[in-house]
């Protein structure tokens, strides 16, 4: 349950962030956040990255439960990505 709690809070996050970049990129000239927006891309970058790394390791034990010959590695990561986006399997 925490795991996919957790997984659910992460692609909040990462949906968040990326907005505020958006934001941010859009009014650096004006402000003076250039670093901040760079600092906060940075984060969603490695937020990311955990969110990527998850979803390997799930489409990986996906794809050890899978017979030879049924699926390919894009469904098994398609799978696990939805998986972990909405909470199940996780």
């Amino acid at each position: 349950m925490a795991q996919r709690l957790t997984m659910k809070v992460l692609k909040e996050e990462i949906d968040r962030l990326a907005e505020r970049v958006d934001r941010l990129e859009a009014n650096a000239g004006d402000t003076g956040l250039g670093d901040s927006v760079e600092q906060l891309a940075a984060h969603v970058q490695r937020i990311q990255g955990e969110r990527d790394a998850r979803i390997r390791e799930a489409a990986y034990f996906r794809s050890l439960e899978r017979q030879p010959g049924d699926g390919s590695p894009e469904n098994d990561w398609l799978a696990a990505e939805q998986d972990l986006d909405t909470g199940f399997r996780a």
